[in-house]
């Protein structure tokens, strides 16, 4: 996806240092993508925060 500059905007005004982060949705049995994480359409947060807690299969990795 495309930066989006503008998000940064604060952190470089108040001159503190920003990390670049990606998260990785993927499930035990396979390396394959899941989509349990996925944020889809009128989707409130309460109902995906329970459907990601709810998948014990689903393995989240953070690369810095």
């Amino acid at each position: 996806m495309p930066c989006k500059p503008n998000l940064f905007e604060s952190a470089v005004i108040a001159q503190v240092p920003m990390y670049s982060l990606a998260i990785s949705y993927q499930t035990l049995e396979s390396d394959q993508g899941s989509n349990a994480a996925a944020f889809v359409g009128d989707m409130g947060l309460l109902e995906s925060m329970s459907k990601i807690l709810h998948d014990r299969k689903l393995v989240v990795e953070l690369i810095f």
